[in-house]
């Protein structure tokens, strides 16, 4: 439930924080995101004070609602620090070690939650503590922060941008821009929703709940690997649409794998095969996608994109873990919400089959060096 409160607090978050960063740059999205995340994070740790459990549980959900709400001011600003601060032989690799930062924190938070907590629900409060003394660490980060350097990294970086309301205007007519929103959104969605799940997907089964744990760090941890791998090699090849078809159909892929292993096979060797693949498919896609939203739409501002792509990917987050709730049998078993999500990545192959666009701010530079 907390998941889902996040998800839909990021959904009025898509104006004040694209408005924020792409008219007033990256320091002070930074900082509005910072302070609001050390506030979500005190409000959870002092739900111990709370008198009643229903006052307790009320404010656990304004705490995640606030997170939900100040997140998007970071997670936007992935794709205009990479634009304005690395050339195109680094832009890739910076936003994916920056996108990762959301993923890396739920492997980190589904393998130190039981750790803490420990099957005592008298330590949930001691993880809420933990969680909130990480976000005070990671403040004092946001005063190194700047708008830009004082020398642009690339010709794009330099390009005068769309102002604010024009762009949002030309980003509406664009399909190839919402074929990227539809890969990426479900690149996030799919194991937000697994994670969410994980033990209602396993336990009808006879699967422990220790191991819908270790499929979440197996999942993710294949995909932070991989997407450091692959931006590296994308930041050279400028592979980035074709890459991003073969990502899709392998998110497709590792679903699959994942729903014969849990409700036909019985196999656990196969389920965290189907991890690896679904890490593999769907996290290298949140930069590439993220990327390629940029690409498609320069030379509007970077966080407009960026912001969309987030919204969508909350929206269809939203949608997945309503659906999910909605499919699971009378007996518990959740087979049919495993092939709603066979279906979305079907779909959302097929979309990406269809994505054919130059990568605008890549010719450029090319045209720029050719020129010199």
């Amino acid at each position: 439930m907390l998941n889902f409160i996040n998800s839909l607090a990021c959904i009025p978050a898509l104006w004040p924080s694209t408005w924020l960063l792409d008219t007033h740059g990256l320091r002070p999205g930074i900082l509005c995101a910072a302070l609001g995340t050390v506030a979500a994070g005190l409000l959870r740790w002092l739900s111990f004070l709370a008198p009643t459990p229903a006052g307790k549980v009320g404010m656990l959900g304004v705490g995640s609602f606030s997170a939900g709400l100040f997140g998007p001011f970071a997670l936007e600003a992935s794709t205009k620090a990479a634009a304005h601060w690395f050339s195109g032989n680094g832009r890739l690799t910076a936003n994916a070690v920056m996108s990762i930062g959301a993923p890396l924190g739920v492997a980190a938070g589904q393998f130190l939650g039981p750790l803490i907590v420990n099957e005592d629900p008298n330590n949930i409060d001691l993880f809420n503590f933990v969680i909130f003394a990480f976000t005070v660490f990671c403040f004092g980060g946001a005063f190194l922060v700047f708008n830009n350097p004082s020398h642009p990294p690339s010709a794009s970086a330099s390009q005068e941008k769309v102002k604010y309301g024009e762009g949002w205007r030309q980003i509406i007519w664009n399909r190839h821009f919402w074929i990227a929103v539809t890969v990426g959104g479900t690149a996030i969605a799919t194991p937000s929703t697994m994670s969410t799940f994980s033990s209602n997907y396993l336990k009808p089964y006879g699967y422990s709940e220790d191991l819908a744990g270790n499929l979440g760090m197996t999942l993710f941890g294949g995909g932070i690997a991989s997407a450091i791998v692959l931006s590296r090699v994308l930041d050279y090849t400028k592979a980035h649409i074709t890459v991003m078809k073969v990502l899709a159909f392998t998110l497709l892929i590792g679903v699959v794998l994942f729903y014969v292993a849990c409700v036909h096979l019985n196999a656990v060797w196969l389920l965290y095969c189907g991890c690896v693949v679904i890490g593999m498919g769907a996290i290298p896609n949140l930069a590439i996608t993220l990327e390629l939203c940029v690409e498609s739409t320069f030379p509007i501002a970077e966080a407009t994109s960026t912001g969309i792509l987030y919204l969508f990917s909350q929206i269809f987050t939203v949608v997945m873990i309503a659906l999910s709730n909605a499919l699971i049998d009378s007996d518990g078993k959740p087979w049919k919400s495993l092939v709603m999500l066979i279906t979305f990545n079907g779909i959302t192959c097929v979309a990406a089959a269809l994505y054919n666009t130059p990568n605008r701010r890549i010719e450029l530079e090319k045209k720029k060096v050719n020129e010199l």
